[in-house]
């Protein structure tokens, strides 16, 4: 779905990805390669707060000569991808995570829950599930994550808010479209229920 979306998306604007193994080999930039080859690829690794900053203003979000904009990779070192993924969702005006193949046991995952209800409001937000993800203990993580609000979370006001699960279940590309379509129209969960037939999709209540 990365490959899709990204396809899509870097028509329209830049992307900021915390880079892992998994992801690296298929949007390294010209540029992250020269500095493999010159041996100097662990200069470009964010170590503390301040290479975080660094980075984030130093990224280059102009296209290229061919039109399509940037993967701006952030290679994280130990716990500050935990810094850099919080200083993201708050900059962002529309946040998609990926659950499929959720369970308890994943507490990145977990951790990225917590911290996406503190900092972005839900109606900016859209789960993807499928088969493989175990809605019961999603739901579960999520109302129990809804109750450990930070004092400064946007939610924080709300009692009780409608959050998007939307099942991708074999539908990558539909889903795709209706993600970009999602996000040129907030709120989410109206700009997602027009998509209806695309994806099934759902409101799941959080809160008392």
């Amino acid at each position: 779905m990365i490959d899709l979306l990204a396809a899509r998306w870097r028509v329209i604007g830049c992307i900021d990805l915390i880079a892992g193994p998994d992801l690296a080999s298929r949007t390294v930039e010209p540029a992250i390669f020269l500095e493999f080859l010159r041996g100097r690829l662990c200069r470009l690794f964010i170590r503390t707060p301040d290479d975080l900053a660094e980075r984030l203003a130093d990224l280059d979000r102009r296209p290229d000569p061919d039109g399509r904009f940037r993967v701006n990779q952030l290679f994280c070192s130990g716990e500050i991808w935990k810094t850099a993924v919080t200083t993201l969702m708050s900059k962002a005006s529309f946040v998609v995570m990926d659950l499929r193949g959720f369970g308890p046991e994943r507490r990145g995952c977990v951790f990225e829950l917590q911290t996406l209800l503190d900092t972005v409001e839900v109606s900016k937000l859209v789960l993807l599930v499928d088969a493989t993800s175990d809605r019961k203990s999603l739901e579960q993580v999520l109302q129990e994550r809804w109750q450990l609000l930070e004092v400064k979370s946007p939610n924080l006001a709300s009692e009780r808010a409608e959050l998007v699960l939307y099942d991708v279940s074999g539908q990558e590309s539909r889903a795709v479209r209706a993600l970009l379509q999602a996000a040129e129209a907030l709120p989410a969960s109206k700009a997602i229920g027009q998509e209806a037939d695309a994806a099934r999709a759902r409101l799941m209540p959080i809160g008392p």
